[in-house]
This record gives structure tokens, C-alpha cells and sequence, in this order.
């Protein structure tokens, strides 16, 4: 019932995350009548359990074959693996509310996610969180397909360094693709989907778009 302390960075984001500054992490929250922003505690661990409505806290390793689709309000990836076989789908969000996929620290080469299955947003902003609690420079490729008609916002908490995001999807999402505390680089020619790109401004929390290889 304690509240929390909110990064700066993820203040419009409130209603949904907050990055724990105990943890150096994010987790979902929820608003009381109060107005005070709580951990919000009923999440499922499993994809087995979606139904939805809840947020989805992976606590072990998750794999969908093809043809297989779960729903749930929002997705965190905490320092597992998430495979998603072609094929499979996982729907993310509830009304009309921002649509989060967020990966704790998935960075060991046996814990990144694989496959190129779809995340599909539906008619929100889908908002993919990258956060660490260490340091490193490590990239993070995310090899899914993003799909939906909302957008799709980029961002992490880099309070010693940079977050690297490489794209390596064929995103199929429209409207416009936002850049901010993040660095992404796109390796596929739809990698920022059917929209404008906005990259955020500032020497701490700006945004950056890197191209390391050329985009096919």
C-alpha cells in the first residue's frame, strides 16, 4: 500500500507503469481512490493463465506455436525467454488505454526473445519499454511482428547508460513510430511501421535511431 516514486521520463504513462527506484526496474501499477500510484499485485505469471483482462508478469520461460493467441492487458518480461513461432499472436491492451510490452533485463544470449510471431496492439499506442538494472551497452534485437493502428512508442530509463533496441521485424503497424530515452536500430525496411518518426530531443532522455547495416 506504499506509493511509489515515478521516473520523470514515464509521467504520461502513469495510469499503467512505474519504474520501481528501490529495484531499478519497472513493474505495473494501479491508482487507488486516494490518487496514490500502488504495485498493482493481481498479474498472472504464465500466458497459460491470459484471459485478457490481467497483466502478464512472465516469471518462466513462455513459447507460442503457430496458431496459438493469448490476450492480455499488458506483457512484462522479466528476465525469461519469450518465443513467439510464426503464426502465433499475442493481442496486448484493454479500451483505450497505451498498450505496454516491457523486458526487464533480457540481454543473455539465452533469454532473448525469438521467433517471428506477432504483438498486436490493436487501435492503442503501443508503448515497448527496454530497462536493465545493470549498466551495459547490450543490444536487444526483437524480431517479432508489430501490428495495430495506434503507433508504437519506444522507451527506457538510462540512468547510466543507454538502452539499444535493434528491430529486426516486419513491422506491419501504422501511425507514427516515437523515439525518446532509447536507442533503435531499424534492420528491416518496415521496421518503423506505415508512419511519421519522432525522435525525442535532449541531451539525457533524447532519442536515437542508429543504422548499422543497410536496411533491406
Amino acid at each position: 500500500d506504499k506509493g511509489v516514486e515515478l521516473n520523470e521520463a514515464l509521467l504520461t504513462k502513469m495510469p499503467i507503469l512505474f519504474r520501481d527506484p528501490s529495484a531499478l526496474k519497472h513493474r505495473f501499477a494501479t491508482c487507488t481512490e486516494d490518487g496514490r500510484i500502488v504495485p498493482l499485485t493481481d498479474v498472472a505469471t504464465s500466458l497459460d493463465d491470459a484471459d485478457g483482462k490481467k497483466a502478464v508478469v512472465l516469471s518462466s520461460a513462455a513459447e507460442l506455436s503457430a496458431g496459438e493467441e493469448k490476450s492480455v492487458a499488458a506483457l512484462m518480461i522479466d528476465d525469461v525467454k519469450l518465443k513467439l513461432n510464426a503464426g502465433s499472436k499475442i493481442n496486448v491492451g484493454v479500451g483505450d488505454d497505451p498498450a505496454f510490452v516491457v523486458w526487464n533485463k533480457t540481454y543473455t544470449s539465452g533469454k532473448l526473445p525469438k521467433g517471428n510471431g506477432t504483438i498486436d496492439f490493436g487501435a492503442r499506442e503501443g508503448v515497448v519499454v527496454i530497462d536493465s538494472r545493470s549498466a551495459d551497452y547490450a543490444t536487444l534485437p526483437l524480431p517479432f511482428t508489430l501490428a495495430g493502428s495506434g503507433g508504437v512508442t519506444f522507451i527506457s530509463a538510462p540512468e547510466k547508460a543507454y538502452k539499444y533496441l535493434k528491430l529486426t521485424g516486419a513491422n506491419t503497424y501504422s501511425g507514427p513510430t516515437t523515439i525518446n530515452s532509447i536507442r533503435v536500430e531499424p534492420c528491416t525496411y518496415s521496421a518503423f511501421g506505415l508512419g511519421e518518426v519522432h525522435v525525442g530531443g535532449g541531451e539525457r532522455a533524447g532519442g536515437r535511431i542508429y543504422f548499422g547495416t543497410p536496411v533491406t
